[in-house]
C-alpha cells in the first residue's frame, strides 16, 4: 500500500511540474488589487450598479494604462479627478468584456472606479501602469475631398495596422481645428474599438482579439470639420509594455 502512495504521490509532482502558472493580469501591470461584488456591495445610484473605488496618487504627469480582468463580473471602469469628474471611462477593450483604457494623469488624488452588471457578483483584478510609449509621430491633415466616414460623412483619414491577436493597440491623437473621433476596426472591418471628446489629446487602448490588418480610423466628432493632427500608434505585446 506504502508503494502505490509514493507512485501517486510521484505521478501527482510530475504532473504539476509541467504545468505553467497562469499570469495574474492580462498585462504586465505594475500594481494589481483584488476586489469583489457581493450583496453588501455599495450601489452606484445613478444606475444601480455595484461600485468599487480604489484611491490613486500621481506624483508626476503620466500616461497610465488601466484595466480590470475577471471571469466571472461584466465590469465597467471609470477614472475620476478629485472633483469627482469622470475624466477617462471603458467597457469592453479589454479581452473578452474587461474594460482598458489608457489616460493621461496630472500630479494629484484620483479615483479608479470599477462598477458590475446589475446583480453580478464575483471577484476582478484591477491593474495599472505608467507608460512612455511614444517614439515617431505621424503628422496628418483632415480636409475637404478626404474619404468620408461611412456612418455620418465626416473627413477621414485611414491607416492600415498588421496586428498579432493578445497585441495591445495604444493610441494617442492631438488635434488643431477639429474635435477627435477613431475607431478601429478589425481584420473582417467590424468596429471594435472606438474613443471621442471635444479635448484634445486624444487617448485609446484595445486589445486585439484576432490577427491580421486591422484599420485605425481618424475623423471628426462632428461632420465637416477640418484640421491638422498629430497620430502616435503603438503595437505592443502585454508583457513588453513600454
Amino acid at each position: 500500500m506504502q508503494g502505490w502512495r509514493n507512485l501517486l504521490a510521484a505521478v501527482i509532482a510530475v504532473g504539476l511540474s509541467g504545468c505553467q502558472p497562469r499570469d495574474p493580469f492580462f498585462f504586465a501591470a505594475s500594481t494589481l488589487l483584488a476586489g469583489s461584488f457581493s450583496a453588501d456591495t455599495p450601489l452606484d445610484l445613478r444606475e444601480e450598479r455595484g461600485v468599487v473605488t480604489f484611491p490613486l496618487v500621481m506624483e508626476q504627469p503620466q500616461l497610465l494604462l488601466v484595466g480590470v480582468e475577471s471571469d466571472s463580473v461584466d465590469t465597467y471602469l471609470e477614472v475620476l479627478n478629485s472633483q469627482g469628474e469622470i475624466l477617462a471611462s471603458d467597457d469592453d477593450h479589454g479581452p473578452d468584456v474587461n474594460p482598458l483604457l489608457l489616460v493621461r494623469l496630472d500630479p494629484g488624488s484620483y479615483t479608479l472606479r470599477v462598477l458590475n452588471t446589475p446583480g453580478s457578483l464575483g471577484h476582478f483584478l484591477l491593474g495599472y501602469r505608467p507608460l512612455n510609449p511614444w517614439s515617431n509621430a505621424i503628422q496628418g491633415w483632415l480636409r475637404e475631398g478626404d474619404p468620408q466616414h461611412p456612418d455620418d460623412g465626416s473627413w477621414m483619414d485611414v491607416y492600415e495596422l498588421a496586428g498579432q491577436a493578445r497585441q495591445i493597440l495604444l493610441v494617442e491623437v492631438t488635434t488643431e481645428g477639429f474635435s477627435p473621433f477613431v475607431q478601429l476596426l478589425n481584420p473582417e472591418g467590424e468596429g471594435v474599438a472606438m474613443a471621442y471628446g471635444r479635448q484634445s489629446p486624444l487617448y485609446m487602448a484595445a486589445y486585439l482579439e484576432r490577427s491580421g490588418t486591422h484599420s485605425l480610423r481618424v475623423s471628426s466628432l462632428r461632420p465637416g470639420e477640418t484640421g491638422t493632427y498629430r497620430l502616435n500608434t503603438l503595437l505592443v505585446s502585454p508583457r513588453q509594455l513600454p
